[in-house]
C-alpha cells in the first residue's frame, strides 16, 4: 500500500508563514485583520506567524497607526512590511561570449548588475565558471550586498534543461554550457541554483512583468546566437520530454 503524506505541525507552518510572507511580499504594509481576509487564518495563528517571520528577519513592524492618526480610541493596529534587505537573488544569463548578472532585492528589483566576456568561444569549463564567478562578485558588489546574503541562484542558458534541472546536451553546441555549474558555484559561494533554459524564463518573466501580465496562453520568441521559444499554457510552463 502506497505512503500517504501527512500534513504535520511542521508543515502546517511552513505552508502559513509562505502565505503570510507572500501576501506580505505583494504589498506595501499590511495590518494583522488584512492578513487574516487575505490568508483565512485566525488572528492567533497570524500574530505568531509574523512573530516568527520577524524573528527570522523576513518581515518587520512598523510605527502603529495611532501615531499617524488613523486611530483615535481602541487598540492600534500592528503593521508589517517586508524586509527587502533580508537577502537577494541572483538572475544569471550565460550566453557563448558573455554572462551577465542580475541583483535582485526580495521584491524583484534590480539593485546592481555586471556583465563579462569570455575570452573566446571554445574555452575551459574551469575558465568559463571563474569569469561567471567574478561576474556574480561584481553584480554583488554593485549592490552592495554581501555573497553570503544571496539566497537563491538561477541561471539562463541557450540550452534544453530537462525537467531534472540539468542540461541536455544532444547537439555540440550545448556542450559549451554543460561545465557542471551549479555544483561549481554550490562549491565556491554556498549558493543553491536553479538552472533553466533562457526562453522558459523569458515567458516567465513576460508572464510576471512583461507583455503577458494576465494572459494564460502565450508562446516567447528569443533570438541569440540561437532561436529559442517558451511557452506557457493554462498559467503553465511547458516542458517537453528532451527539455524542449
Amino acid at each position: 500500500m502506497p505512503d500517504i503524506a501527512t500534513a504535520t505541525p511542521q508543515m502546517l507552518r511552513r505552508f502559513n508563514a509562505a502565505t503570510v510572507l507572500g501576501v506580505i511580499r505583494s504589498s506595501n504594509a499590511v495590518t494583522v485583520s488584512e492578513l487574516m481576509d487575505a490568508t483565512g487564518l485566525t488572528r492567533a495563528t497570524t500574530l505568531s506567524v509574523c512573530e516568527d517571520l520577524m524573528a527570522r528577519g523576513w518581515i518587520r513592524e512598523l510605527e502603529n497607526q495611532r501615531d499617524f492618526g488613523a486611530y483615535q480610541k481602541g487598540r492600534p493596529a500592528r503593521r508589517f512590511e517586508l524586509d527587502e534587505s533580508a537577502g537577494c537573488v541572483l538572475g544569471i544569463d550565460v550566453g557563448v561570449l558573455k554572462t551577465t548578472v542580475v541583483v535582485a532585492d526580495l521584491r524583484g528589483r534590480t539593485v546592481g548588475r555586471a556583465s563579462e566576456p569570455f575570452r573566446g568561444r571554445e574555452i575551459e569549463a574551469e575558465e568559463r565558471i571563474g569569469v561567471i564567478s567574478q561576474t556574480a562578485l561584481l553584480a554583488l558588489e554593485a549592490a552592495g550586498v554581501a555573497p553570503d546574503q544571496v539566497l537563491a541562484v538561477t541561471v539562463g542558458l541557450a540550452a534544453p534543461v530537462g525537467r531534472d534541472g540539468n542540461i541536455l546536451v544532444s547537439q555540440p553546441f550545448w556542450r559549451l554550457f554543460d561545465v557542471g555549474l551549479k555544483k561549481a558555484l554550490h562549491d565556491l559561494h554556498g549558493w543553491e541554483v536553479v538552472l533553466e533554459n533562457d526562453a522558459n524564463l523569458a515567458a516567465l518573466g513576460e508572464c510576471w512583468r512583461g507583455a503577458g501580465g494576465g494572459v494564460q496562453d502565450l508562446a516567447v520568441l528569443l533570438a541569440g546566437e540561437r532561436f529559442g521559444a517558451g511557452l506557457v499554457e493554462s498559467g503553465r510552463l511547458l516542458h517537453g520530454t528532451a527539455g524542449g
